[in-house]
């Protein structure tokens, strides 16, 4: 996937000096802190962009040789009882789990600045709200530099396509009356699914490690420190640019950014059900069927902490334990070949062909339950032959 103009970051470099690393160096040095020792403050670390210093022009690398098998089973036990059996594999979709391209240098906000004294005059109006122009992006000239003071998001360039293994197997028996039933069991497994990853947390060893609010900790973290970014061209307009920062900001992997972070494929998930379903076949005007599933729905794609190595297992949002569905269609008794009405002419078009059809689907998750009920009558009956 690529953009006519290349207007797009295209990954991040982590090892790379970044230019503003000098100037930081020099100020840090000044004003130390006690957890940073001057000789290991340095700004690695800054964005790629498509098409510059020999990168691609496409957002990440194809991942083009994903095999997706699928194979299925059915084999009658005896008589009105089939055991049935299926695997398959399943890719996600083109874009599934991006969000927006990430354009940092090529976008640019202009601020409004109506008034330099406070409102005692006004240098801007309506025919003309910027008087000193309007600001043009920069874009892939600041390289390395791009976004600094900032939270910049990309692309994970190797991050592979997910893909869902999903497994069944069940048992159907046919009754008298024409009354089917299956019973069976259904599994899935998701891998490489997209989860997000921030790369310039807070060290754990900083954190704390008490189960309850840490004052202490807390308060040296927060405290504020000498900003070693004042006064450096690459921080201005950013977070970073007042006379002092927190102290945790300092401890961060890359200091000159307040968040680097990008959705790679490390999260998984998994499911298990009990389906049960049994049908009353159309037969004498009536056809109903129901079906219950009882299920386990979890996935590992959040951390609890950022600089957490493994992702927490949770039982996942869209879990619902337990699901009802029924349906059913009735034909009404009137009208032609039908035990009431059964004449031509006028009343075969008002009073015949009616159907009526009642849905009810009822779901539980761990905390609540809805249910809702439908119920819906047609007319089948052609008054043209």
């Amino acid at each position: 996937m690529t953009e006519r103009f290349n207007r797009y970051t295209r990954g991040f470099d982590f090892q790379a000096v970044n230019p503003a690393n000098g100037a930081a160096r020099v100020n840090y040095a000044r004003n130390p802190i006690a957890l940073v020792p001057v000789d290991k403050f340095q700004l690695r670390g800054g964005l790629l962009f498509a098409a510059v210093g020999g990168n691609p022009r496409g957002l990440w690398n194809p991942d083009a040789n994903n095999f997706s098998p699928r194979a299925g089973l059915a084999f009658a036990v005896r008589p009105r009882l089939v055991l049935r059996a299926g695997y398959g594999i399943f890719f996600e979709n083109l874009g599934s789990d991006r969000t927006d391209i990430p354009q940092q240098g090529f976008d640019q906000r202009t601020n409004l600045v109506a008034s330099l004294d406070n409102g005692q005059t006004y240098r801007a109006s309506i025919a003309d709200p910027f008087p000193d122009g309007i600001l043009e992006p920069a874009g892939a000239s600041g390289g390395l530099a791009t976004y600094v003071g900032r939270a910049p998001v990309f692309f994970w360039p190797d991050r592979k396509t997910g893909y869902m293994q999903r497994w069944s197997l069940n048992i159907q028996r046919e009754f008298p009356h024409r009354v089917l039933v299956s019973v069976g069991y259904v599994g899935n497994r998701g891998t490489r699914l997209g989860g997000a990853q921030e790369f310039n947390p807070v060290p754990a060893e900083y954190l704390s490690r008490s189960p309850v609010r840490d004052a202490a900790v807390i308060n040296r973290l927060t405290a504020a420190v000498t900003n070693p970014f004042l006064g450096i061209p690459e921080f201005e307009g950013s977070s970073l640019q007042g006379r002092t920062v927190q102290t945790q900001q300092l401890l961060r992997p890359m200091p000159h950014f307040t968040g680097v972070s990008a959705t790679v494929d490390d999260a998984f998930s998994w499911y298990h059900s009990l389906q049960v379903r049994v049908e009353k076949r159309f037969a004498k005007g009536f056809s109903v069927q129901g079906s219950y599933t009882w299920s386990k729905f979890m996935e590992a794609r959040d951390k609890l902490n950022d600089s957490d190595l493994a992702r927490h297992h949770v039982i996942s949002p869209q879990d619902r334990p337990q699901r009802v569905v029924i349906n059913g269609i009735y034909e009404l008794p009137f009208g032609r070949g039908r035990r009431w009405l059964n004449r031509s002419g006028w009343v075969r078009f008002v009073a015949g062909g009616w159907q009526a059809q009642a849905s009810i689907r009822g779901r539980a998750a761990r905390r609540w339950a809805s249910a809702t009920f439908s119920f819906t009558a047609t007319s089948t009956t052609s008054c043209c032959r």
